[in-house]
This record gives C-alpha cells, sequence and structure tokens, in this order.
C-alpha cells in the first residue's frame, strides 16, 4: 500500500506515523497525544491488530519551561498522573475513529459489533472485549462497553449470555467470566480478517 497520509484527516490530538518492519513493508500505527500537568502522553492504536484497544502508552517528561514551572515533576510520574489519562474517552475516540481508517487503508472493520451481533464470531469479539475490560478491573464492563459501543447495557448483557451459551467465556460459576475459551480464541484467529 502507497501511504499517503496527507490523504487522511485526522480529528484534533491525533497523528498517524509509518512504521517500517524488517521486511520492508510499511504499515501504520495511529497515536493519541495527551498531555497532563508534567507530561506528555502517547496512547498508540494499530487497526490491523486483533485487539480492540492501545497497544502502548507512553509517559514522558514535558521538558517546556512552563511546565517545570507549573508540575510536580520532581515526583515523577505518580499513580495520580496516570489515573488522570481518560483511557476510556480516547477508546472511545478509537472506535469512532478505526472504520474510516480501516475504510482509508483499504480494509473492512474487524472490530467491535456495533451493528448486530449474528455469527459465532460477532460473539466471540463481544466476549474479548469484555474479558479485556474484566481483567483491566472495571467495576461494570457491560456499562463500559455499551457506552464504547452506542448500546444500551441490556443490549450488551444478552451479547455477553448469548457468548456464554455460544461456549465462549470461562470462568468460576456465579461469577464474572475471565477467560475466553479455547472456541472462542480459535474463531477469532482463524478469521481471514485477523490475518491480515
Amino acid at each position: 500500500m502507497a501511504i499517503d497520509l496527507n490523504t487522511l484527516a485526522l480529528p484534533e490530538g491525533w497523528e498517524a506515523v509509518p512504521t517500517y518492519s524488517p521486511d520492508g513493508s510499511v504499515y501504520v500505527r495511529f497515536n493519541r497525544l495527551y498531555d497532563i500537568p508534567g507530561w506528555w502522553v502517547t496512547v498508540q492504536f494499530d487497526p490491523m491488530a486483533p485487539a480492540d484497544g492501545p497497544l502502548d502508552l507512553h509517559v514522558r517528561l514535558d521538558t517546556s519551561e512552563k511546565s517545570l514551572n507549573e508540575s510536580n515533576w520532581m515526583s515523577g510520574i505518580t499513580t495520580g498522573d496516570l489515573r488522570s489519562i481518560p483511557l476510556g474517552d480516547i477508546r472511545r475516540e478509537w472506535n469512532a475513529l478505526k472504520p474510516r481508517i480501516l475504510a482509508w487503508m483499504g480494509q473492512t472493520d474487524t472490530g467491535d459489533p456495533v451493528g448486530r451481533a449474528e455469527s459465532e464470531r460477532d460473539y466471540a469479539v463481544v466476549a474479548r472485549a469484555y474479558v479485556e475490560y474484566v481483567r483491566e478491573g472495571h467495576r461494570s464492563p457491560i456499562k463500559r462497553l455499551a457506552q464504547d459501543w452506542s448500546v444500551s447495557s441490556s443490549t450488551v448483557s444478552a451479547r455477553i449470555q448469548k457468548a456464554r451459551s455460544l461456549g465462549l467465556l470461562a470462568g468460576e460459576p456465579g461469577k464474572r467470566a475471565t477467560e475466553l475459551t479455547s472456541k472462542a480464541k480459535k474463531l477469532l484467529n482463524d478469521d481471514p480478517k485477523e490475518e491480515a
């Protein structure tokens, strides 16, 4: 693919970064740039990765004179600094932006089933997103997914129940699922779109 980043108008705070593989091929990663007092934050996404969220998070010192004078950078990166990074908002921005980026790349979206979940693979995608939020420690993963996908919590809950009934989620009975089953992993890995 010939990469002409000038043809892709990204929202403010986003940048496209061409990355070169050892075999000489070129692919594009997308960064969301964000600043918190004293620090520059870069959250990185790869539209072709099977992950539905960020792949990298970099926090570096903002060495501008204003920032050095106004921040408490001598303490280093604190837990409060990390908590102030709006990862949920950034993830939602990415989910809204990803279909346009994939269209620009000539690909189809393999991400969140924001419309109708119909195939077993659609439910495997739902299961994967749910397990990721559970592992991240979110108290209300269903509410978070509903926000991400702009659907109701009852819709997400029904999709999670269907994913369980299809044998795509594993975990202790009566508790939140914490793992994908081998069936779910196979559905996600065997789909040709996932291998792109």
